[in-house]
């Protein structure tokens, strides 16, 4: 039987998904690569998107500044941070660049972080260890994840009198593990050594408490967990460093300061010509989403956590996987490790088959000797049947082999 003759009918999405204005013909179980906006959200930017057009001069001269705060008032009540501490970026990886390039790096400094990184944001380290002639120092951290005792001595040990930096995923991206990072920035900030987080999946899907975190630096994505639009996303800088960080583009803020405005908000709230209208969109979605189930936003992290535990747990016992961790180290997303199926180009192979065959949209990440990194992401649209479904028309194409030909057609 070839994967072609798999007839049975597509599951539906959960009831949920009437908000939201996904493909209904399409298995969509990869809410955490970019997130999915919901329908209200998404005509609440559109009247501001009319707005502007109506009048980009009023818009931008009377309007602009005041909804920026309104935007940053209702993160910072959401992240329980002072307002003054956020600035907006289009993405969690804006964020950290403009936090890396800021540094003043010496030759023989080192960054600290690890493979459980996020390409991008390691991409940036090495650009300005490059530049600098400093040196990326990558701690090691295997599959599945060691307890949070392990992970927090293995970057102490990595320590050493040359280290400027940590950065350090708060729920990592391929192996979708939540790290210890409260634990973590305690003890490094300790010790006079600024931690960013890159925090790029935690609003929205975790708790997220930044006056107790109190990191030196916190990038995070809006788009993802928070449902607000693409290009939605916030740099939160402690105070202590707010004079000394800039944006990755430099414009106007830097030599025409606001009456009652700091240099950092000056610097970052204008960044050149932009309707702001995904970060303006921010306090509808966290209001949006906190109304969906009981329990507001409790109700929505633990709903979603549930879910992708219990398929995570079926997927694992359907393929006699390894989680890349345990249930309560998940958050919206579960991986698991296929261990008899190894190789970038396998991985690239089986994704593109699921996507372009199939029509389910779900990652699948080589993972060196480990073998493959399977990863499911848990949203309020979706259902427990949509999840079987992956793991039925799985086990078929692994049953007929994976045609590695589908490697070159994989888009993403």
């Amino acid at each position: 039987m070839s994967t072609s003759a798999i007839k049975k009918p597509v599951p539906p999405f959960s009831e949920h998904v009437r908000y939201w204005p996904l493909d209904r013909s399409v298995v969509f179980l990869n809410h955490g690569s970019f997130g999915a906006s919901p329908i209200p959200v998404l005509e609440h930017q559109r009247e501001l998107l009319d707005l502007l057009e109506r009048n980009p001069m009023a818009y931008m001269i009377d309007h602009l500044e005041r909804l920026i705060d309104e935007s940053r008032n209702a993160l910072g009540s959401f992240l329980n941070t002072q307002p003054e501490s956020l600035v907006f970026v289009r993405n969690a990886t804006e964020g950290v660049n403009a936090v890396v390039r800021s540094l003043r790096l010496e030759a023989g400094d080192e960054l600290l972080t690890s493979r459980h990184e996020y390409n991008a944001c390691n991409n940036a380290l090495d650009f300005v260890a490059e530049r600098a002639g400093a040196k990326v120092v990558g701690v090691e951290i295997g599959l599945p994840v060691p307890s949070d005792d392990e992970i927090v001595q293995s970057f102490l040990d990595a320590v050493t009198e040359r280290t400027k930096l940590v950065m350090l995923s708060w729920v990592t991206s391929n192996s979708a593990a939540i790290f210890p990072i409260p634990r973590l920035v305690q003890a490094f900030e300790e010790k006079g050594i600024p931690v960013l987080v890159d925090a790029a999946h935690a609003p929205g899907m975790i708790s997220v408490d930044l006056n107790t975190l109190n990191a030196s630096f916190v990038a995070g994505n809006c788009h993802k967990w928070i449902c607000a639009p693409k290009g939605a996303a916030f740099l939160s800088v402690r105070e202590d460093w707010r004079d000394q960080i800039f944006p990755t583009v430099v414009s106007h803020g830097l030599n025409t300061p606001r009456q009652g405005r700091s240099r950092y908000h000056d610097l970052f709230d204008w960044m050149g010509t932009d309707g702001y209208t995904a970060a303006l969109s921010i306090g509808k979605a966290i209001e949006f989403m906190r109304t969906r189930v009981s329990g507001g936003w409790d109700g929505v992290r633990s709903q979603n956590h549930e879910l992708a535990c219990r398929a995570g747990d079926m997927l694992t016992q359907r393929f006699q996987a390894v989680p890349t961790c345990e249930n309560e180290r998940r958050g919206s997303l579960a991986g698991c490790i296929l261990p008899t199926i190894k190789g970038k180009d396998t991985a690239r192979a089986l994704q593109a088959t699921l996507r372009l065959n199939h029509k389910i949209e779900v990652p699948i990440m080589p993972w060196s000797e480990e073998g493959i990194v399977l990863r499911i992401s848990a949203q309020l649209y979706n259902a427990f049947e949509q999840y079987e479904y992956l793991a039925d028309v799985l086990e078929q194409i692994l049953k007929d082999g994976v045609d590695l030909s589908m490697a070159e057609k994989k888009k993403l």
